[in-house]
């Protein structure tokens, strides 16, 4: 069946985007940190990346629903995937927006039409199991348009500054494999790749962090009684403090559909350090 395209948007509805998609970020991160510059350094990691947003359709294989709000509330047309592995998932109030249940890597495999142009995806092994990771990259690609864009948003496989306890330490490395694992198969499969880093310091209470790892989606299969303690030895780790400091570090590998279909083979690689100095 034919996906429905809207016309291309013009300068002033990309005005309007990047206006409703900070307001969408702004909600989307504000659960977690409190602190106020460090919520502007998430909400312009995500923008550099997703922006500029003059793309027609817009696939999201976002199973987290507050990240999936990146796209709420904006004039194109988005098809969100819902994995039935979430738990997190929310009703579709969206007249933009259509739903389609099914596990991510059963939606890349079918045949399709170049009809993508962006398509974001955060923490890709938490939902495809690795050894199928290039294939659902390439099914992708076989349906994205010729400048077509897939961004994954992720966090270093080294998790050390992190105020971790050593369970959690484990959990994280199963969920986040070297970037150099997406790069790689991204460009196999026919991608020119980009990849920026970002890195701020973030300073929050010890009951603000615990919380926040508690509701992160790789430690949700823990036991309880195995965070508890976890909790306690970090507490001994940081001698009791109610305050913690941690270098929070982000990644994003863009991957582009070259439009003759010839990709780079280059990896550009962009580091930058914090846009606002230290949070707190």
């Amino acid at each position: 069946m034919a996906i429905p395209r809207i016309t291309a948007a013009t300068k002033i509805l990309r005005t309007h985007l990047q206006r409703r998609t900070k307001r969408c970020l702004e909600r989307q991160f504000s659960s977690v940190f409190k602190d106020e510059e460090f919520k502007s350094f998430k909400i312009n990691t995500l923008r550099q990346s997703i922006l500029p947003m003059d793309s027609n359709v817009v696939v999201d294989f976002t199973s987290d629903p507050e990240v999936g709000s990146l796209f709420d509330s904006l004039d194109i047309k988005k098809t969100r995937i819902s994995s039935p592995k979430s738990q997190n998932d929310v009703e579709n109030s969206n007249p933009n927006e259509t739903v389609v249940t099914t596990d991510f890597f059963s939606f890349s495999q079918r045949a399709h039409d170049p009809w993508i142009d962006r398509a974001l995806i955060v923490d890709p092994a938490l939902d495809i199991e690795l050894k199928s990771m290039a294939d659902f990259f390439y099914g992708i690609f076989q349906q994205m348009t010729a400048d077509g864009r897939l961004v994954i948003f992720t966090r270093p496989h080294d998790c050390s500054h992190y105020p971790f306890f050593p369970l959690l330490t484990d959990y994280w490395k199963r969920s986040h494999p070297p970037v150099t694992f997406f790069t790689e198969r991204l460009q196999k499969v026919g991608f020119d790749v980009k990849m920026k880093s970002f890195s701020i310091i973030v300073h929050t209470s010890f009951d603000d962090w615990t919380d926040a790892i508690r509701s992160m989606r790789p430690f949700e299969d823990i036991d309880e009684e195995d965070f508890r303690r976890g909790v306690s030895e970090l507490e001994m780790m940081i001698d009791g403090s109610e305050n913690i400091a941690f270098e929070e570090k982000v990644v994003t590998i863009t991957g582009v559909k070259p439009r003759d279909g010839k990709p780079t083979e280059t990896l550009i690689v962009q580091e930058e350090g914090p846009p606002y100095g230290h949070c707190g």
